[in-house]
């Protein structure tokens, strides 16, 4: 997930949306009706995209039953994706509507994400940049050659035999 905005302010939260979308949509569909059923209408009320996951096919741990026209269908597979924008808490019940609108969706969690936990995504980034042992490795030049083990057995006899090994 590629994170834009970290910490909340006064005027708007963060919020996740997490959600099941019907396997009835095809898999090449699913990214755009995430764009227009469910990141339009909170757009519409006010909300701004932060980030998202892409949705992907999971097979559901138990049936989801919903009745789309006049018809029961029985679901056992569904895309699971999450987002999260930016929203004043006033708009949080108008996307709720618009969520509940949506045919496609099958089930759907909003919640607000706390600033603690914001706090600790950007720790995590920052820190998942800093130059890792092996790139620092790399940068400081290229690494020593392969030695034999005939070379090593000598370097190795060569150690123990200074005065500083030798136990008197």
């Amino acid at each position: 997930m590629e994170n834009s905005e970290e910490i909340t302010n006064d005027e708007t939260r963060v919020y996740e949306l997490g959600y099941l979308l019907s396997p009835l949509v095809s898999a090449e569909a699913s990214a755009a009706t995430v764009e227009q059923k469910l990141k339009q209408p909170i757009i519409a009320v006010g909300g701004s995209a932060v980030s998202d996951w892409p949705p992907r096919t999971i097979r559901l741990a138990y049936p989801i039953k919903q009745t789309i026209g006049s018809k029961l269908s029985t679901f056992r597979e569904a895309f699971f994706g999450a987002c999260r924008f930016r929203l004043p808490p006033e708009a949080v019940p108008a996307a709720g509507a618009a969520l509940r609108a949506t045919p496609e969706l099958l089930r759907h969690l909003l919640v607000e994400v706390p600033a603690a936990a914001l706090a600790e995504e950007k720790r995590v980034q920052t820190r998942s940049k800093r130059v890792m042992p092996s790139e620092a490795r790399s940068a400081a030049g290229p690494a020593p050659a392969a030695m034999s083990r005939e070379e090593m057995d000598k370097e190795i006899d060569q150690l123990l035999t200074t005065e500083s090994y030798v136990s008197k």
